[in-house]
């Protein structure tokens, strides 16, 4: 049944990616490229897991690394659009303080390296919602907010909360519950958690190459 959650995630995720780069190609922004770069992370990830599990290897290890990798992705992308120097220093410090946790949870707290960093990934998906919602405020603050769903920015923060907010919950059972039917309903919510945030992403780039064209 997952291999079918996998197909969708996958042909967002590829859409994604195809809309993304047409949109750097024509603007040669940065910022687009940061996000392509994780869509591609994303979609490499889905095909190293699929083949692990086809061929009956453990592949959690691969949810693992890309999780953490994940929570510092959102961090950088989000902190770029910080406008005052204090807070881009907090979010540095912020994104020190969970890798600290993450390794002091694999070292104290975990019997062995499959174990899931549900702590660690908590306070970093926390981290992140905190870091949406002051940037929610600027943007509702901003003379673009009649406008505000043209922007890429809007579009890629709206995503990432429904998906981090999703998650956060998730991470949490993980620790708490062993039990299959559980784990079922994980995995179902994530997959509609990811395809909220890639259907948000991609709608993202579709009204930002409108703007684009808009302006030329």
């Amino acid at each position: 049944m997952f291999h079918y959650f996998i197909v969708i995630s996958n042909i967002l995720l590829i859409s994604n990616v195809v809309a993304g780069t047409i949109l750097f190609l024509r603007q040669k922004r940065n910022r687009i490229a940061y996000i392509v770069g994780y869509l591609l992370l994303m979609l490499a990830v889905e095909v190293v897991a699929e083949y692990l599990a086809q061929h009956k290897s453990f592949n959690l290890w691969v949810y693992i690394i890309s999780s953490n990798l994940e929570v510092l992705f959102f961090l950088y992308f989000f902190r770029i659009y910080l406008n005052s120097k204090s807070l881009k220093r907090m979010v540095l410090w912020a994104s020190l303080a969970f890798e600290s946790l993450f390794a002091l949870e694999y070292l104290l707290l975990s019997d062995n390296w499959g174990d899931w960093p549900s702590y660690s990934l908590t306070l970093g998906y926390t981290f992140v919602i905190l870091l949406i919602l002051y940037l929610y405020i600027e943007m509702f603050r901003s003379d673009r907010i009649l406008v505000i769903h043209r922007y890429l920015i809007f579009w890629v923060s709206t995503g990432a909360l429904i998906y981090v907010v999703a998650t956060l919950p998730l991470n949490l059972s993980l620790k708490v519950f062993f039990d299959r039917k559980v784990d079922v309903v994980v995995y179902l919510v994530q997959y509609i958690a990811n395809y909220i945030m890639y259907i948000c992403f991609l709608i993202g780039f579709i009204w930002n190459n409108k703007l684009y064209k808009l302006s030329l």
